[in-house]
């Protein structure tokens, strides 16, 4: 059996304690990150608020029938995601200001990647979407 003197025994339990003092400052600091990144914007915490301007959007009623395989079909947008034909993006930097929300989209277009802001005003069921710029289609909800 090896005998450590007791100098040895003091800094072996001084590492113990740094350790466990070292794991509780992270835990604290990940518990800080977690609630300053979930004040950022509604969009960013989608299991606690539901962002406006998720669900199924068209330009008419009647274009809500339309098949997702059709090039009229309804533009899907999701916390994070935009889905409309041959067209799906991953939404990023998500912010809002009242009625207004903006996004990063990165989008793969027929196969093509491409980047692109997009831009939504949400009014109740109602919704002006635009890509890189506020002013675009109209589109309602679809029920």
């Amino acid at each position: 059996m090896i005998k450590f003197g007791k100098g040895l025994q003091t800094a072996g339990l001084l590492l113990a304690v740094g350790a466990l003092v070292l794991t509780a400052g992270v835990a604290e600091a990940r518990k800080r990150h977690h609630r300053a990144s979930s004040d950022t914007t509604a969009a960013d915490a989608p299991s606690t608020v539901t962002a406006p301007y998720i669900g199924s959007w068209a330009k008419t009623a009647d274009a809500c029938k339309e098949p997702a395989s059709s090039a009229k079909a309804p533009v899907v947008l999701k916390a994070k995601r935009y889905m409309q034909f041959e067209t799906d993006c991953g939404l990023s930097s998500i912010k809002n200001a009242g009625k207004l929300w903006t996004a990063n989209a990165v989008c793969k277009v027929q196969g093509d990647k491409q980047r692109h802001s997009l831009v939504l005003t949400v009014d109740g069921d109602s919704m002006e979407f635009g890509w890189d710029s506020p002013k675009g289609d109209k589109l309602v909800r679809c029920k």
